[in-house]
């Protein structure tokens, strides 16, 4: 077996190292040492004006250069985006004889030594799963005092857990083979939402089937959140953007597929990528020039409170003042989400 970990940065001069130790305490390269398996690490460092590249040369060499089976370094991409470094990798830079690809952002920290040796494991005992995810954690959790607005924060985590698995971009695992079929579209700006609906309806070709996600027991890992309000309506209408993004993108690829002939969705998102680097924002804005609101998902701001009838009895105390507080805010971010739509602001 051979496993391919892609760590994707963008100027985290401050955190890589960090995030680089936390992996190298992962019992995944003792347990691939011991079973005669092989671990590529390779750090994306995608359009970097900072020193990220630097640490991240100094990490690996420090951490893992006598580290038996594991091969680690830096890789530098000149293009900054997500989606162009995740193509990268995918399709050029990671070993062509991976099984599993480990995609993981260069500012995390992992709980405990068992989450990617976890995660890997639930796909080889769950043939038909396609990826794998593991908890994702807001560092606050660990904080012993929590401001109220912490507090509303890690709820709704909560509650957003409670429902079927999700891929979240900082950390997944993917096999190759599925991986090897997808391109995704340069310029994209929540790429975890737009790899889950291609996943499960196998190039959008079939009804979303869930049982191609599978959650890790025992997997977890933190990121940094938020710390104030203003960051935190700031990142919900970044999440929004995508999520209206996602929305036009679908549809434009299902009609492109109709009628240009090609079979792959991920075949046609190449095409387009090589036509066009700039192809998705000139569709976006087009789709919002001509349906103006209609495009926005407006799903989202009853979504707290369809979230709330999915968890048990009694939840209601705990998460009920929540609930209406984020469909508020999820209302406000949506009217932002609008206006900065309309002015041409799709960047993050």
């Amino acid at each position: 077996m051979h496993i391919g970990i892609g760590v994707f940065a963008h100027n985290e001069e401050l955190r890589i190292a960090a995030t680089l130790e936390s992996l190298s305490r992962q019992d995944l390269f003792e347990w691939a040492g011991q079973n005669n398996l092989s671990v590529q690490i390779r750090v994306l460092a995608n359009g970097c004006s900072d020193a990220t590249v630097e640490r991240s040369r100094e990490a690996c060499a420090r951490l893992f250069a006598l580290e038996e089976g594991v091969d680690a370094s830096v890789t530098l991409i000149e293009r900054a985006g997500k989606s162009n470094a995740w193509n990268e990798y995918v399709h050029r830079f990671c070993a062509p004889e991976a099984d599993y690809l480990i995609f993981m952002d260069g500012d995390i920290q992992f709980v405990g030594s068992e989450t990617l040796r976890s995660m890997v494991s639930s796909l080889e005992e769950t043939c038909l799963a396609s990826v794998a995810v593991d908890t994702i954690l807001k560092d606050i959790v660990f904080s012993p005092q929590k401001t109220v607005l912490e507090t509303i924060s890690i709820r709704t985590s909560e509650m957003s857990r409670a429902g079927d698995p999700k891929i979240a971009g900082s950390l997944y695992v993917l096999r190759a083979c599925v991986a090897k079929r997808i391109w995704l579209p340069l310029g994209l700006l929540v790429e975890d939402g737009f790899l889950k609906a291609l996943i499960l309806t196998d190039g959008l070709k079939e009804p979303e089937n869930v049982g191609k996600i599978v959650r890790a027991n025992g997997a977890a890992h933190t990121f940094e959140a938020e710390s104030n309000l203003l960051a935190l309506f700031r990142h919900e209408m970044r999440l929004m953007k995508g999520t209206t993004q996602n929305i036009i993108l679908f549809g434009y690829l299902r009609r492109k597929l109709a009628t240009s002939g090609v079979g792959d969705v991920g075949d046609l998102i190449r095409a387009l990528n090589l036509a066009d680097p700039h192809w998705v924002d000139a569709m976006t804005q087009a789709a919002v020039n001509a349906r103006g609101w209609r495009v926005l998902p407006l799903q989202t701001v009853l979504l707290p409170l369809r979230q709330l009838t999915r968890l048990p009895r009694g939840s209601f105390q705990r998460y009920g003042i929540v609930c209406l507080l984020r469909s508020v805010f999820n209302g406000i971010a949506l009217i932002g989400t609008y206006f900065d739509l309309r002015r041409g602001r799709l960047c993050w």
